[in-house]
């Protein structure tokens, strides 16, 4: 089970913006043996309320959280009641909101933070601007590398996605790929920022999808789903996305 939340990936209001952010991901479920689930899950505050959520289906406002009472019934632990051994991967610092120990705490046997991937992965390059630590891209070759290559037959991996942080900067070659993205989309056209943020999310998920259609999973569940709705400040940008909804997409892939 591949477990991955996506920082700011929120639901578009518009049904073909949302089409063109999952593109590559819904196609999946063309392929022999591969089933797509698609929906939306309400969401509230920041990342760290959205990890609880995910992780132990409960609503929680706190960034500092103590899950002593909690971890028994979230994922970690309950499925290593079940043989799993469970990986945590983000492409930050582990100290910040203090994830290096809920972590730890929800029972994760292995945590990778930026530290660990450089470690481990030297090459990996560095993205972000209040977030700067492993890019995305880096974070996804670093999973399946690195913790997908020591063949156990059960295990739970858990990855914090990082590069869609807000704000996003783009060189020439990115921008103009990104106003391709959304040249379709007579609506975004003028709304470069949010092309760029769904820019960065197709570029994430073409290269999932990639891995997925190579054969590289086998009897695998892979759910890909949301933290928040992109924190712009503009209103015109803000209104593009759900302020309630976050998406989410569950990929069954057959042994």
């Amino acid at each position: 089970m591949i477990l991955i939340i996506v920082e700011s990936l929120g639901a578009p209001v518009a049904p073909d913006v949302a089409d063109l952010q999952l593109q590559s991901l819904l196609q999946l479920d063309a392929l022999s043996g591969v089933s797509v689930t698609r929906g939306s899950i309400p969401f509230h505050g920041s990342t760290v309320p959205a990890e609880l959520r995910e992780l132990c289906s409960v609503r929680s406002g706190t960034l500092h959280p103590d899950v002593t009472a909690i971890a028994a019934a979230c994922l970690p632990l309950q499925l290593r009641q079940h043989g799993y051994h469970g990986t945590a991967i983000h492409g930050f610092s582990g100290s910040m909101f203090s994830r290096n120990l809920w972590y730890r705490q929800l029972g994760f046997d292995d945590i990778r933070f930026a530290p660990d991937v450089l470690r481990l992965k030297p090459d990996a390059s560095r993205c972000g601007i209040a977030f700067n630590g492993i890019c995305d891209q880096d974070a996804w070759d670093f999973l399946l590398d690195q913790v997908l290559d020591d063949e156990r037959e059960r295990q739970f991996i858990y990855w914090l996605t990082l590069s869609a942080h807000l704000p996003l900067v783009a060189d020439e070659q990115r921008g103009e790929q990104a106003h391709r993205d959304c040249a379709v989309l007579s609506d975004l056209q003028t709304q470069f920022p949010v092309c760029l943020l769904i820019h960065q999310h197709r570029s994430l998920f073409t290269r999932i999808a990639g891995t997925v259609a190579s054969g590289r999973f086998r009897d695998t569940l892979l759910i890909v789903v949301g933290d928040h709705a992109p924190p712009f400040i503009r209103p015109p940008y803000r209104q593009v996305f759900s302020d309630t909804h976050v998406p989410y997409l569950i990929i069954d892939i057959a042994p």
